[in-house]
């Protein structure tokens, strides 16, 4: 093969003259040890860049934001249910076996409550018939004894018959007499003995019926309090819920549909867009970069049938690796960089990678021998888009001819350690995570509203007046149930003086009538005179119904919704999940008047990366300590009344790390997606230095390998 040369045309020190003029800046005005005099006169076609091969660092790697998040459990029903209410909210803890959500339980309430009612009447029935029967039996008993015992005395001791009948002889009395006798008690003991047995039958019996009765409703009352069971979600592990979808009282919960999540703090995870088993598997170095600092991680991996249910149930696949650390240097919702490393060469002859020709014999680089460049070949490594490592063919001595030119510029810097971070601003809203409906309890008669008492956003007290109101009575219904108690009395006397004893039951039956009687013309009365409806619990009206003077409220109408301020929210809008377990932000609000407050909170939910699909609702929550909520009521109470919604501002640093090493944009060359800065070594030599990105913001870049702290960098 034809080599390819070029002829010699300038002094020999032209070679070290080219690799001087190669670097230049940082301030330094380049001398080349030359005497003016000298012509340097640059032959046609040969290139001004001259390099010798270089011992370097060259990495091929990805890297993967990441955030720190608990472990976390998704809870969901086995059954479809109607939502009630939440038992426990974002933030607190739970312990196995408590509740965390509260389906509508109140028909199987009312079904338990009536079997159980009638499983107590039922009882109490038995043992007053068990009670009776016993009684009688002994009676019976006593009384077949009684009665075969004579007959008996009367087996034994028989009268014989006299041979001629004489109703005046004494013989035939003493037969007649005792003939009497044995005909009578032996038909009055068996059926004293056959009452015996027919009444011992019937405890018998009313004790299998009762057992019969018994193990039915029981069985009953366990399917009842299983149904009522799987109404109420319980939490299987100890941790703290981390979020929640948002169901209002009545919506309807579709069975293994999410609905809560249960975290564990004792494990930290970092989850990053989704990283393939087989990245990891060919990976050199896998770790993660927090606050500047290195930790290990463990890769958990998922099945390929698992990335295709979770990527067609939730649309993205997240993964995740468990962090170590045991110094306890990780905090839930810190910034975090997952950097995989495909390959790394440390300490390796390299060249620029523009060097490297091909040919059909292989690789070769053009070497110049101090006369003419020789074509030169080389068996090459690993590549990083700039440099190629060079296995054998040229030594760190030869002069390689090299199209890239290091500029060092004029600027100059150091490599330090430094805090990096990123804004977050979002709108904000109050969440009222838990609430109580008061409803119109007059059930007898017609209900007028005179006065609205509260408005939205009023703090209210338990007992504070709603709604002023004035019930018409059923006049005629009441005069017609107080008749009928009148007449129940009367019947109840004569049962009275009929006999207690004999009439006990049917006197007992008439007391639970009147009774229920004047309990029923009590409330009607109760009913009638009520004026006013009050607060069942204090808290903050959170919905007031549209009422005025002389509208009907019909029973069980809804009044007001208060709710409790202990367990008042933000919900922040974040679509893109920003937010996470662990954060804390800035919640202010300014009304029109010019008055502010501010106030901090955390965020207690985690994001969308953490959860499924069906709990990826764009929100977060974050808790307001009750006194910053009750501020922020009385301060935007006249607002809240014209509009309903008040928009509050969040502000919150995201993305923070402290300690990253960080270099400025300006002074980074990126190519083929590798990051180099020019370095300038303690004997003022300079070089170009790969290192791993770790993340960038609008200033610069973070590193998070391969350059250190004290580094002086230069750059045009």
């Amino acid at each position: 093969m034809k080599r390819k040369t070029f002829a010699k045309k300038t002094l020999s020190a032209l070679l070290a003259a080219s690799l001087l003029t190669a670097v230049s800046g940082c301030g330094n005005r380049l001398e080349t040890g030359l005497d003016e005099t000298i012509e340097l006169i640059e032959p046609v076609g040969v290139a001004k860049s001259y390099v010798n091969p270089e011992y370097r660092n060259i990495y091929v790697y990805e890297t993967y934001n990441a955030t720190v998040y608990p472990a976390v459990s998704e809870k969901s029903y086995e059954v479809g249910v109607n939502f009630s209410s939440y038992a426990h909210l974002p933030g607190e803890s739970v312990k196995k076996g408590d509740a965390l959500v509260n389906g509508d339980t109140a028909g199987v309430d009312e079904e338990i409550k009536k079997l159980r009612e009638t499983m107590a009447d039922a009882a109490e029935n038995y043992e007053e018939q068990v009670k009776k029967l016993t009684e009688q039996i002994e009676k019976d008993k006593n009384d077949y004894e009684y009665k075969l015992g004579i007959f008996e005395k009367l087996s034994d001791n028989p009268v014989a018959e006299p041979s001629f009948p004489d109703d005046n002889s004494a013989p035939w009395q003493a037969y007649k007499a005792w003939s009497s006798q044995y005909r009578s008690f032996d038909a009055s003991h068996r059926y004293a003995e056959l009452t015996y047995e027919k009444d011992t039958l019937r405890l018998k019996e009313t004790k299998e019926l009762y057992s019969l009765d018994y193990n039915y409703n029981s069985s009953r009352l366990k399917d009842l309090r299983k149904q009522r069971a799987e109404k109420v979600l319980y939490s299987d592990t100890d941790g703290t819920v981390l979020s929640m979808n948002y169901y209002e009282e009545g919506n309807w919960i579709n069975k293994n549909s999410p609905v809560i999540t249960v975290g564990d703090l004792s494990v930290k995870e970092l989850k990053c867009k989704f990283v393939s088993k087989s990245v990891i598997n060919l990976a050199t170095d896998v770790y993660a970069l927090v606050n500047g600092e290195r930790f290990e991680v463990d890769y958990q991996a998922i099945s390929s049938d698992e990335y295709k249910r979770l990527s067609e149930r939730d649309g993205t696949v997240y993964s995740t690796f468990l962090v170590e650390d045991p110094e306890n240097k990780v905090d839930f919702g810190d910034f975090a960089v997952i950097v995989v490393v495909s390959e790394k060469r440390e300490g390796v002859l390299c060249v620029p990678k523009a060097s490297v020709a091909k040919d059909d014999n292989g690789q070769f680089v053009y070497v110049y021998d101090g006369d003419k460049y020789v074509e030169t070949y080389v068996q090459t490594g690993l590549s990083d888009g700039m440099y190629t490592e060079i296995l054998s063919g040229v030594t760190a001595k030869d002069a390689v001819k090299a199209d890239l030119r290091l500029n060092a510029g004029s600027n100059t810097g150091t490599v330090n350690r430094t805090t990096v971070r990123g804004a977050f601003s979002s709108n904000a809203y109050v969440f009222y995570s838990a609430t109580v409906q008061v409803k119109n309890p007059i059930v007898y008669g017609t209900t007028y509203v005179d006065e609205v008492c509260v408005r939205r956003n009023d703090n209210v007290k338990k007992g504070d007046v709603l709604l002023k109101i004035h019930v018409i009575a059923d006049t005629i219904e009441i005069e017609r149930q107080e008749r009928y108690l009148s007449r129940e009395n009367a019947r109840l006397q004569e049962l009275i003086n009929a006999g207690e004893e004999d009439n006990k039951d049917a006197i007992k039956a008439k007391k639970e009538t009147i009774a229920d009687l004047k309990k029923l013309i009590s409330d009607m009365k109760k009913d009638a005179a009520t004026v006013e409806i009050k607060a069942e619990e204090a808290g903050i009206i959170t919905e007031i119904t549209s009422l005025k003077a002389g509208d009907i409220l019909t029973y069980k109408a809804s009044v007001a919704r208060i709710a409790d301020e202990t367990s008042c929210f933000m919900v922040a809008e974040d679509n893109d999940g920003i937010l996470s377990y662990g954060n804390t932000v800035t919640i202010s609000y300014s009304d029109i008047n010019g008055n502010t407050f501010a106030a901090g909170g955390d965020v207690v939910t985690v994001s969308p990366m953490a959860v499924s699909g069906a709990l990826r609702n764009g929100y977060a929550l974050i808790k307001i300590a009750p006194e910053d909520m009750s501020k922020f009521a009385s301060l935007t109470a006249s607002a809240a009344n014209r509009w309903g919604r008040i928009r509050f501002n969040l502000q919150a640093t995201v993305r923070k790390a402290e300690n990253v090493l960080k270099v400025p944009k300006a002074a980074v060359t990126v190519v083929s997606g590798n990051y180099y800065v020019t370095v300038k070594d303690s004997d003022g030599n300079y070089k170009y230095v790969s290192f791993i990105v770790g993340g960038q913001d609008v200033e610069g870049y973070w590193v998070a390998e391969g350059l250190t702290e004290g580094m002086t960098i230069c750059w045009e």
